[in-house]
């Protein structure tokens, strides 16, 4: 039953006698759908009520008070927002998550007091959502539907995000109970917190599939084993789950992954650091090379977020920041990278990188081309310029870098040969033919009149000259 039919029950519970025009204005509808939504309120309610026509009015008439009774009890205790198709279709797939066999339509219609075709239609919408975690609704005839994934630990990730968005499907009582147990045990209350939802979903999952045994993909722990709070925490939870599995450890602390943390292993993050390295160097190839920029330098302010941001995705965790719009017109060559980082970050570990988290790396970058911009005057740094162009070019050109960076010193040499030999440190070098000078950029003339690109390399200059 849809919220609307419901609707129609509850007017005529309330109002007695009703005429089809009243029921009409009351859902804003037309005289012909609320005559069609009657037909098909009857056929559900056979056996268990009739609605009564008597000339243009309509009534309720119950034959079976249990059941009638029990009927709205079901649509009531499932706490849904039965016109909202997105908190329809996540409780739809939280059922079909508990069953542990094939289940009919019309059994999982009755329990959620939703229709078939209500039903049909949402596990359609979702099949996009479902495919993140390679799952599957199928259906076999005789027996109903049910859902299927290629590998187990993804139903671990995929209820535990269900459980985070419906707080309602989260037993209260037992998560203080397994609190209390572990309180003691671990400082970190926030994460502890975490764990102990991801303790509540293994639960559920254990009562309805068993164990976990499938690896999750390209998942690399990151706190300490030997930590003392780990592995009194790891003890409890053997106890608590007989068998644990490696794979069901590893799920229950990930949310030690997500950000550092007194448990970190610095040794394993170190190791990533230097395996993601590669993968960004690609990305930033596209970008902030062209930039003339030191990719050593970019990875360095950004090496953190970019770890994070691979295990949020590896763990379908979303992110909650709102962020602005048009993020790629404001700041395109933070954008040019994010966009590559993403795209190689998807095919890598086959997930899907959204476009929050697209977003929230192009303002993570961008903050290192805006957070000096205020500073940037207070620099007064010496600026190399070869003097390959004629001399109003180059009047211009300091022109520009003075606009910039006031207190900047403009060194002009007549040739490369000339700079080699002074071998002074400057912020970077403009030059008309590329070349290799110490560790600094070397960026052509026509960078500095594209404003987004020049601020790029003046600022993540500055922030490369000032680190040790």
């Amino acid at each position: 039953m849809n919220s609307d039919l419901y609707k129609i029950i509850r007017i005529l519970l309330e109002n007695g006698p009703t005429t089809i025009d009243e029921l009409a204005y009351l859902q804003n509808v037309s005289r012909r759908t609320i005559e069609n939504r009657i037909k098909n309120l009857s056929q559900i309610l056979k056996n268990i009520a009739s609605i009564i026509k008597r000339g243009n009015s309509y009534s309720l008439s119950i034959c079976n008070y249990n059941v009638f009774y029990q009927m709205q009890y079901k649509y009531l205790k499932s706490g849904l927002d039965i016109d909202d198709p997105e908190e329809k279709s996540i409780c739809i797939i939280y059922e079909l998550i508990k069953q542990t066999d094939y289940i009919s339509i019309d059994d999982l219609a009755d329990q959620l007091a939703l229709d078939r075709r209500s039903i049909s239609k949402s596990i359609a919408s979702k099949e996009n959502y479902l495919q993140l975690y390679s799952a599957k609704v199928i259906g076999k005839q005789g027996k109903g539907i049910k859902i299927c994934f290629k590998n187990e630990a993804m139903i671990l990730l995929l209820l535990r995000n269900i459980m985070t968005l419906k707080r309602n499907y989260i037993d209260s009582d037992r998560f203080k109970t397994i609190y209390a147990s572990l309180d003691k045990k671990f400082t970190d209350k926030t994460k502890l917190k975490e764990i102990i939802l991801n303790i509540l979903v293994l639960e559920k999952i254990r009562n309805c599939h068993g164990q976990v045994e499938d690896k999750m993909p390209f998942f690399e722990p990151l706190w300490n084993k030997e930590n003392v709070e780990i592995q009194a925490l790891v003890s409890w939870l053997e106890v608590h789950f007989l068998g644990l599995t490696s794979t069901e450890i590893m799920f229950l602390l990930s949310p030690l992954n997500l950000d550092k943390n007194i448990y970190t292993n610095e040794t394993k993050v170190d190791q990533l650091f230097n395996e993601n390295r590669k993968l960004v160097y690609s990305s930033l190839k596209k970008s902030v090379i062209n930039c003339g920029l030191n990719t050593d330098t970019v990875y360095y302010k950004i090496k953190w977020h970019i770890l994070f941001l691979i295990n949020r995705c590896i763990l379908r965790k979303k992110i909650n920041e709102t962020l602005p719009e048009e993020t790629a017109e404001k700041y395109p060559v933070a954008f040019e990278f994010a966009l590559s980082l993403a795209q190689i970050i998807e095919t890598k570990y086959h997930v899907k990188v959204s476009l929050g988290e697209i977003n929230y790396l192009v303002l993570y970058f961008q903050q290192y081309i805006t957070e000096l911009n205020t500073e940037k005057i207070n620099f007064a740094e010496k600026i190399a310029i070869i003097k390959d162009l004629r001399n109003s070019a180059n009047d211009y050109l300091a022109k520009i870098i003075k606009k910039n960076l006031p207190k900047a010193k403009i060194v002009v040499f007549n040739q490369r040969q000339d700079l080699l030999k002074d071998n002074g440190d400057y912020l970077f070098v403009i030059s008309k033919m590329p070349f290799v000078y110490k560790n600094i950029p070397v960026i052509n003339p026509n960078l500095l009149f594209k404003r987004e690109r020049f601020t790029a390399v003046v600022t993540i200059s500055l922030i490369q000259n000032i680190l040790p």
